[in-house]
């Protein structure tokens, strides 16, 4: 994973190279997972009830990139926060340069 990125009360990373997005409201904690359609798994933090973070599978490869605002109204659906910090939160993970 490379440096976390912090927007407002989400925390994001995008790796280029796996094509893997990790969101999560807060700091990320140890968690399990649900899986659900298009390579969306819902993470729970152990000793939690309700989720925690979203990871995304293959973001370029379902098209996330194209629909972020969908993605955004997933992410706020299970996570809670608000639609617009969640949009803003994903584009700037997935549209920051890093090396690798």
């Amino acid at each position: 994973m490379a440096t976390l990125i912090r927007h407002g009360s989400y925390t994001v990373d995008y790796d280029r190279k796996g094509d893997v997005l990790y969101i999560s409201h807060g700091d990320p904690r140890p968690s399990e997972s649900e899986s659900k359609d298009r390579g969306i798994l819902v993470r729970y933090a152990f000793g939690e009830d309700s989720p925690s973070a979203i990871t995304v599978i293959g973001f370029r490869k379902n098209h996330w990139d194209r629909n972020v605002k969908n993605l955004g109204g997933i992410v706020v659906s299970y996570i809670g926060g608000d639609i617009i910090e969640a949009v803003d939160a994903v584009t700037a993970a997935t549209t920051t340069w890093s090396p690798r």
